[in-house]
């Protein structure tokens, strides 16, 4: 192979490899904010349910306050009354621990695909650039005149692509 190929050639290579390097970075870097922001929310939906869990216990002991302070026995309706408060502030309570968690893993999935997005961007623009070069030495006089392919002869593509002019155009219209 002559000079000129072969800068080429590592030209090509340097630029799939960066293109492929910086993908592969940016999937890192879109999964590593995906579990920062995970933890995060986590975090941030564990105060709230802590905030909730005070919130109810407070209504909870003032509802109880109210029906000691009125001298009604804990039976009956009022005890099935404190029960169903307590019953709804569990279930909401649990519901609340599962949004949570299901915000997390969306939050996290997100963080991936948009990873695996970025990374595969890069491997096109890759498979571009490699394409584009690859093209360009096929029709560039300064290319050894295979391209590096045996067999393939770049000056019939060249010649076929020189021979056609304005006239042969679907007007007919010359230069």
């Amino acid at each position: 192979m002559d000079p000129v190929t072969i800068g080429f050639l590592a030209t090509t290579a340097i630029s799939i490899g960066s293109k492929i390097f910086g993908g592969m970075a940016a999937n890192k870097a879109a999964q590593k904010a995906a579990e920062e922001q995970a933890a995060a929310t986590t975090l941030r939906r564990t105060e709230e349910m802590r905030q909730r869990r005070l919130a109810t216990d407070q209504q909870y002991g003032e509802s109880r306050a109210k029906l000691y302070a009125s001298n009604i026995q804990e039976s009956g309706s009022s005890a099935r009354y404190l029960q169903a408060m307590d019953m709804e502030n569990m279930r909401e309570q649990s519901y609340a621990r599962y949004a949570a968690k299901k915000e997390q893993e969306a939050i996290l999935e997100s963080g991936q695909g948009m990873g695996t997005s970025l990374f595969i961007a890069a491997a096109g623009d890759a498979l571009g650039a490699a394409s584009t070069m690859f093209a360009s030495s096929l029709f560039s006089p300064e290319v050894a005149t295979n391209g590096g392919i045996p067999g393939f002869e770049k000056a019939t593509l060249k010649s076929s692509a020189e021979s056609l002019s304005y006239t042969s155009t679907p007007m007919g219209m010359g230069a």
